[in-house]
């Protein structure tokens, strides 16, 4: 069940293609999501409480927050973003949110549904390629276009299942994997640079103008802090003269 606060109606939504960016692996989907809200000046035009959230509230200076799904758009712009602080941890859950939210994206007249998300790689590879998986062969020869790849195996999460659902409701569906590596996933850090070529996907499939210098300052500062942190492993490990380090 959803209790859905409108701050504007859901009738700007007609005809705009929605993002999708759940938190996830390397925080790709969630990275693609906040950064478009910010450089495209999205408002937050509803707000949306489920039964399927987290029993805990995040406090802030004192002040209490419930976890909620937010949507942004703007009259200027033919896009709007779909994200959330959560996803719900079992798969009925999942399952639920996804068409609760779908039947409601239907009503408003969502013409297509493209979420964000990662494709792990054991190593980080320097150039990010970005995978494509949709509803139908023609969205992934479009996108192929723009520079993806089709995409073989599975996608877990919200990511995976509000595009391949949205064709029960009518509505195009477009997953985009941005690579990332194992290391970003295990140390709980945002791949920017994977969201960057996400977000290079969508401004050329979408016609969007997105400037991604500052993204990319920031992606250069979290890979030199990985560099830094596997250097002071390295010394740390030939001070101790190889032999593992262990804790009682």
């Amino acid at each position: 069940m959803l209790t859905i606060i409108e701050r504007e109606s859901f009738k700007e939504l007609k005809g705009k293609s929605l993002i999708v960016g759940f938190p996830g692996m390397a925080f790709v989907g969630k990275a693609v999501a906040d950064v478009l809200i910010n450089k495209l000046s999205l408002k937050e035009i509803a707000e949306i409480y489920s039964y399927e959230a987290p029993a805990s509230i995040i406090v802030d200076k004192g002040r209490m927050t419930l976890p909620s799904i937010k949507i942004f758009s703007s009259p200027n712009v033919d896009v709007a973003v779909l994200t959330a602080s959560y996803q719900p941890q079992s798969e009925e859950a999942q399952n639920r949110l996804a068409h609760e939210i779908l039947r409601k994206l239907s009503d408003a007249g969502i013409k297509m549904v493209i979420s964000a998300a990662a494709y792990v790689s054991p190593e980080t590879p320097e150039k990010r390629r970005v995978f494509v998986a949709a509803t139908e062969e023609r969205l992934v020869e479009e996108f192929v276009a723009n520079g993806c790849v089709p995409m073989d195996g599975g996608i877990s999460g919200l990511n995976g299942l509000l595009p391949a659902i949205a064709e029960v409701y009518g509505i195009d569906g477009v997953a985009l994997l941005g690579e990332t590596g194992e290391l970003f996933v295990a140390g709980g850090l945002v791949d920017y640079y994977s969201a960057t070529e996400v977000i290079r996907v969508l401004s050329s499939y979408l016609r969007l103008n997105v400037s991604l210098d500052d993204i990319i300052e920031k992606a250069k500062e979290v890979e030199e802090s990985i560099r830094k942190a596997i250097a002071r492993s390295a010394e740390s490990e030939e001070k101790r003269g190889g032999e593992p380090f262990t804790h009682m």
